[in-house]
């Protein structure tokens, strides 16, 4: 089959992807002889940096959930959303940095191929209901600012319904990939993510 047949079988996207696998896989030959394509000292770098924002952000979100579940007058509408988008990064700290954390410190990554999909996942899933919390927050003030009447802080249904779709819009775009739907090219976001990971730590 000739070149030409092939890249009419395939669409842009693929052909792209194709591209940056091949260049990625270039360079791993070339850097063959190392683990990790950074320093010792970048290494350390990015294990302090990530340790701090790692850390920091667990204990930060926590305290906002924690107090939030404490005092009764923090309980409004509004806030729900906030806790929402407290919720999901506190998800980041403990479910996606501490494996890039670990493979800083290691010079390495630590959890084979399948990890480094579920690494894009969890992070792709978890930063997409921070930003569409994020949209709705800015929507429901707006909606707020050019009402005629006050808000109501007593209806929860609307930020309940705000909440519920940034989660299932969320899932609509990263739980196909991760059973293999599309993989390359629906969720750019997982893909980009598992090609930095090869980059920096020569997966297979």
């Amino acid at each position: 089959m000739s070149q030409g047949s092939r890249i009419a079988e395939h669409g842009p996207c693929e052909d792209v992807i194709s591209a940056l696998c091949a260049g990625a896989a270039d360079r791993h030959l070339e850097h063959n002889s190392s683990r990790t394509t950074l320093s010792p000292t970048g290494n350390l770098i990015v294990s302090v940096c990530l340790g701090f924002i790692g850390g920091f952000g667990f204990l930060n979100n926590l305290l906002v959930l924690v107090l939030f579940c404490r005092y009764k007058v923090l309980r409004s509408p509004i806030n729900l959303l906030l806790i929402n988008i407290s919720f999901s990064d506190l998800l980041v700290c403990v479910v996606g940095t501490p494996f890039s954390f670990a493979a800083s410190t290691q010079g390495r990554w630590l959890i084979g191929e399948s990890g480094c999909v579920w690494y894009g996942f969890a992070n792709s899933l978890l930063g997409i209901v921070s930003l569409i919390s994020l949209a709705v927050l800015s929507y429901e003030r707006y909606s707020t600012m050019m009402g005629p009447t006050e808000a109501d802080s007593t209806n929860y249904q609307k930020v309940a319904l705000g909440i519920a779709f940034s989660w299932v819009y969320s899932l609509m775009w990263t739980l196909p990939p991760l059973f293999g739907w599309s993989q390359r090219c629906t969720l750019w976001g997982i893909f980009a993510a598992t090609l930095l990971l090869q980059e920096l730590y020569h997966l297979p």
